[in-house]
C-alpha cells in the first residue's frame, strides 16, 4: 500500500515538474522587429547650440525574450546606413561619405547582445557589441520594457555614444573644426511580433 502511494507521489511530482518546465519554456519566444512601428534615431549638436536629428528607416532585428527570466533573453539588430534622413538632402549625402559613415564600405551598423541583467526598477541592462563603420565596441544600455507579453513586445532605450570612437569623425568636412558634438544620443523604440506570425504574412 505504502509502495503504491509512494509511486503515485513520484508520478505526481514528475507531472508537476514537467508542467513547470513546459510553462517556463513557453515563456521564452522569438520575435521579429516590426520596422513600421519602431524608431531608430540619433541626435547631435551643431555649433554647440543647434540640434540635428537623424532617423534610420531600414533595419531588421530578432529578439528572444523571456518575461519570467529576462536574463535568458537576447537580441540582434542590423541598420542600413543609407536609409538615414536628417531633414536636408545635402546633409544626408554628407553623412554617407567616407568622412562620416562611409556607407559604401560599411553599409550596416549592427548590435548583438551578450548579456541581459535586471535592474531594481524593473528595467533591464543589455550588454552587447555595437559595430559602426567596422569598429566594434562593447556597451551596456538601459532598456525599458513597455510591453512584454502577448503577441507583441515593445522596448525603449536612450543612450550616448562617442561617434569619434567609431571613426565617424567629420573632420575633413569641417576643416578640422569641432562643428558637430562628439556625443550622439541614440533613441530606439522597438516593437516586435512573433517570428512565426511575421513569416506567415
Amino acid at each position: 500500500m505504502r509502495r503504491a502511494i509512494f509511486q503515485r507521489t513520484l508520478l505526481t511530482l514528475a507531472v508537476l515538474l514537467t508542467a513547470a518546465s513546459s510553462s517556463l519554456a513557453q515563456s521564452a519566444a522569438t520575435y521579429d522587429v516590426v520596422p513600421r512601428d519602431s524608431i531608430v534615431r540619433f541626435t547631435v549638436t551643431k555649433f554647440m547650440v543647434e540640434r540635428v536629428d537623424g532617423n534610420f528607416h531600414d533595419f531588421r532585428g530578432s529578439i528572444r525574450y523571456n518575461a519570467e527570466q529576462p536574463e535568458e533573453s537576447s537580441m540582434e539588430m542590423s541598420v542600413v546606413v543609407r536609409s538615414v534622413t536628417s531633414g536636408a538632402r545635402g546633409r544626408d549625402r554628407t553623412i554617407q561619405n567616407e568622412d562620416f559613415f562611409h556607407s559604401s564600405r560599411y553599409p550596416h551598423m549592427t548590435f548583438r547582445s551578450t548579456g541581459v541583467a535586471r535592474r531594481g526598477d524593473g528595467s533591464l541592462d543589455v550588454t552587447g557589441d555595437l559595430t559602426i563603420r567596422g569598429v566594434t565596441r562593447r556597451i551596456t544600455v538601459p532598456v525599458r520594457v513597455l510591453n512584454g507579453n502577448g503577441n507583441r513586445v515593445e522596448f525603449e532605450t536612450s543612450f550616448v555614444v562617442d561617434r569619434t570612437g567609431y571613426g565617424v569623425l567629420g573632420t575633413r568636412w569641417s576643416g578640422g573644426r569641432a562643428i558637430i558634438s562628439h556625443d550622439a544620443t541614440i533613441y530606439m523604440k522597438i516593437a516586435a511580433a512573433p517570428a512565426a506570425a511575421n513569416a506567415a504574412r
